[in-house]
């Protein structure tokens, strides 16, 4: 179950990037090293199909 929390702005003491990544622990381990290529440059490319990341 996801939950939300809103907090304002003028509560906060700070704000800093992560340190920790938002993608799960073990993600590559059933992907293949052309399916990571491939996320990738999908990734790098933003989904644009048409950019040289996804010309073989």
């Amino acid at each position: 179950m996801e939950t939300t929390l809103a907090v304002r702005i003028a509560d906060m003491a700070r704000r800093e990037p992560s340190k920790v990544s938002p993608m799960p622990g073990g993600l590559f381990n059933g992907l293949t090293q052309e399916e990571i290529l491939d996320l990738l440059a999908y990734l790098e490319a933003a989904g644009k199909a048409n950019l040289v990341s996804f010309r073989k």
